[in-house]
């Protein structure tokens, strides 16, 4: 799972935000698999974020992608709650990540006019 998510690290640094975001998802499912809950949902979370990227105004769906990656995100943040550990540089990294993709949800209620969503 490690070199999957650092896979989809690189498609993102590459616009490849689509493919970045499966990649996410499968490292996530991954990591999930074998027990490793916080790096879980920072996987979880660069999914959203990849979406939230390669997300454009022009596109004929935008409302119905803008939708699923509101969603995305917002299940995501949520899902970083009941993480625990004793890992506390990865708990560290959680919270960061957690930042990021608040940050990219925000940015995406604002320049859809859902202001007040956006700054809550």
């Amino acid at each position: 799972p490690y070199a999957t998510w650092e896979w989809g690290m690189v498609s993102r640094v590459a616009e490849q935000f689509d493919r970045a975001s499966e990649i996410h998802r499968l490292a996530s499912n991954s990591f999930r698999d074998i027990g490793d809950i916080p790096r879980s949902v920072i996987s979880d979370l660069d999914r959203g974020i990849d979406l939230a990227a390669g997300l454009e105004s022009s596109n004929k769906d935008f409302a119905k992608k803008l939708a699923t990656v509101q969603k995305i995100l917002e299940d995501s943040i949520e899902s970083d709650v009941n993480v625990q550990g004793r890992d506390i540089e990865l708990l560290q990294r959680l919270v960061g990540k957690e930042g990021e993709a608040r940050t990219a949800l925000a940015g995406l209620l604002w320049s859809s006019n859902q202001k007040a969503a956006a700054e809550a």
